[in-house]
């Protein structure tokens, strides 16, 4: 697999990240998110340079609008995921944040019947 340090990467954890620093001889890296610790590459789920190539149906994305500076939240399904994509690539909307739908359902309180 060839990954390198300013590649952004999502782990199987559902966690994203910046590589900041690689252990070639160990298959090792470093993300930002969580800088302490090495992980081996066989957590990595996707990377590439460019953040949007990992957002996923599911992921829960906040933007801001470029001309107001407003932010919205979406729940990204597979009928518009292409269409905030287009929009963040051509500037239009800045992507702010990513939840994604791992992170969520392994931390959300899910509420029972009575």
């Amino acid at each position: 697999m060839e990954i390198e340090v300013g590649e952004y990467v999502k782990l199987y954890s559902g966690n994203f990240g910046k590589i900041i620093a690689i252990k070639e001889e160990t298959e090792e890296f470093m993300i930002d998110c969580i800088p302490s610790w090495w992980i081996d590459f066989v957590k990595i789920k996707r990377h590439s340079k460019n953040i949007i190539d990992l957002i996923e149906v599911g992921d829960i994305v906040e933007v801001q609008n470029k001309l107001d500076g407003s932010k919205t939240i979406f729940n990204l399904n597979k009928y518009i995921i292409d269409i905030y994509k287009e929009q963040i690539e051509n500037g239009s909307i800045k992507l702010a944040s990513i939840l994604t739908h791992e992170m969520y359902e392994r931390n959300c309180y899910k509420v029972g019947e009575d």
